[in-house]
């Protein structure tokens, strides 16, 4: 059955209210918190093809708790220290008039083709066979090198040139 929770939480959102059978139900796990800027992304891209008056919510949550390493490794006690529980929702509307904000822009930074990148963060076994989140020291370098290049998409779309 994998390490995904189950029902999901997109299915005990549906079930817990009820919702309509054509209602539209993606669940993305796995992903860390880059699931929220990806959720958003399908959320929009379903709305682009709905009609006037649909909404969508996009609700994401990051739960610590499947990380949970009691082993002794230094690097893979880290994540514990550094990554916490939380949440966070949207309400995204085709509707302008109901509208407080408008979403212009989504600028998602994909580099795990780089094996530097792809393995800063690995989930793995460590010596005494405990699962558990491996951090490497490019961590640092990695996130800033994404970052510089997150900000870099971002500037071009909304700086004048």
């Amino acid at each position: 059955m994998g390490r995904g929770v189950v029902p999901s939480l997109a299915d005990i959102v549906v079930n817990k209210y009820k919702l309509r059978a054509d209602v539209r139900s993606v669940h993305i796990s796995g992903m860390g918190c880059s699931a929220g800027v990806i959720s958003l992304e399908v959320a929009r891209n379903l709305l682009q093809a709905a009609p006037r008056g649909a909404r969508a919510l996009m609700v994401s949550t990051e739960s610590t708790s499947l990380i949970n390493y009691t082993g002794k490794n230094r690097a893979m006690l880290l994540p514990a220290a550094l990554f916490h529980m939380g949440a966070a929702a949207v309400l995204l509307s085709t509707s302008s008039s109901k509208s407080r904000f408008r979403l212009t822009h989504i600028v998602r930074t994909v580099t795990a083709a780089q094996d530097r990148v792809y393995q800063c963060a690995y989930q793995e076994e460590d010596d005494v066979g405990e699962m558990g989140i491996n951090l490497s020291k490019e961590l640092v370098a990695v996130a800033g090198d994404t970052l510089h290049t997150n900000i870099l998409g971002i500037g071009s779309l909304v700086l004048p040139p």
